[in-house]
């Protein structure tokens, strides 16, 4: 696919790249002036991105019009998790803590900055947060389940399958619980049970791609 980066409308650049699914591309080009209304778009319009908050208009409200002097904790949570969303990671792990400072028993920041500790490879932290989330909501499922991600990372793989084992208790967290315990008892070679949680889990998710490269290894 051909890729072209537009500068305020006009063409600077246009070369032809060949990626694999989830592959990372990396460039480096020399821009002058302002660079604001950056625009790239791959093949055809397959992907499309601008940096100018105003280049689309969308029928519904993509930011709060409510106006707020002191933003409550809940506000910065929002803002967090959208943060998040939109992989602007470094900000969203200001605004988690932000939120804490505002309401140090907000469970859900500090699963939030468990999560984002996790992406960036800082584990003793990552497991600080979680612990945090969990000695104020023992089965907080969404906290369960990056506790039992954290600790299946670092070798705890007990602790690991307790966590996860309360994480899919929830409905939202079922089918990836259980690929995540199917994989802890396939490192452990436990086949029968590693079989048996990778079908748990497609039981509730059939797209589970985890699940399936579990069954077909352990088979």
């Amino acid at each position: 696919d051909e890729l072209k980066i537009f500068i305020d409308g006009e063409l600077l650049s246009s070369e032809t790249v060949s990626l694999e699914p989830l592959e990372v591309y990396r460039d480096t080009l020399d821009i002058s002036g302002d660079t604001e209304n950056l625009k790239l778009v791959l093949g055809d319009n397959k992907l499309i991105y601008n940096s100018s908050q105003n280049a689309e208009s969308f029928d519904r409200p993509l930011e709060n019009s409510l106006a707020i002097d002191e933003p409550t904790a809940a506000h910065l949570y929002q803002k967090a998790k959208n943060q998040t969303d939109n992989r602007n990671y470094s900000e969203s792990l200001k605004t988690f803590s932000a939120v804490i400072e505002k309401d140090p028993a907000f469970t859900d920041a500090y699963t939030g900055l468990a999560e984002l500790y996790y992406r960036r490879g800082e584990y003793e932290k990552a497991l600080q947060h979680s612990r945090e989330a969990l000695s104020q909501d023992t089965y907080n499922a969404r906290a369960n389940f990056i506790h039992g991600i954290i600790k299946n990372y670092t070798g705890e793989t007990a602790s690991a399958l307790e966590a996860l084992g309360w994480a899919a208790r929830s409905n939202g967290f079922r089918s990836a619980a259980f690929a995540s315990m199917a994989e802890i008892y396939l490192k452990t070679d436990r086949l029968d049970r590693a079989v048996e949680f990778a079908g748990r889990s497609l039981n509730y998710n059939w797209n589970n791609i985890n699940a399936c490269k579990i069954l077909a290894i352990s088979y």
